[in-house]
């Protein structure tokens, strides 16, 4: 199991550098070196970093968390388990996919209906107009079904 970093490929390695910082790659790689004097942290830190990795290997060449295209980055990262890129950069793209807002607690209250959403319109069949407002209200029907106060604006 150690010295496995040297499998996996550069350009992630120093991607995920920019975006989990210096420091968690630096304990991913020597933790790879040698287990001695590292802590339950480093070890957490390790796993989720070799996680990223490992599911970035997955897609070879075809590097998605690099891209600019806002459906592109929205479509895949919503596809898979475990967070590419910085949460706020996925969240604009997938607003931008699915042309509405995405409230968060939609990722996890609605994950199979915002999947079901985002493949349709990453595939060309975007919503209507009255399909994009019901998901909206369906957002908001959520958040009352678990007792949180709801006061909805309309602003024409």
């Amino acid at each position: 199991m150690r010295n496995t970093a040297h499998a996996f490929n550069e350009e992630n390695i120093e991607y995920l550098r920019g975006i989990l910082g210096d420091h968690k790659v630096e304990t991913f790689l020597c933790f790879e070196a040698t287990t001695e004097n590292t802590t339950s942290e480093d070890e957490e830190t390790y796993k989720m970093v070799k996680k990223c990795l490992e599911q970035m290997e997955k897609f070879g060449d075809k590097r998605w968390w690099t891209s600019e295209d806002k459906k592109v980055l929205g479509y895949y990262q919503l596809m898979n388990p475990i967070l590419l890129v910085p949460f706020d950069k996925f969240h604009e793209a997938l607003e931008f996919l699915l042309g509405r807002p995405v409230w968060t607690h939609e990722m996890g209250l609605n994950y199979e209906g915002l999947k079901a959403e985002a493949e349709r319109a990453f595939n060309g069949t975007q919503d209507s107009e009255e399909q994009r407002a019901e998901s909206i209200k369906k957002s908001f029907e959520q958040l009352a079904d678990l007792g949180k106060p709801v006061i909805g604006v309309v602003v024409e």
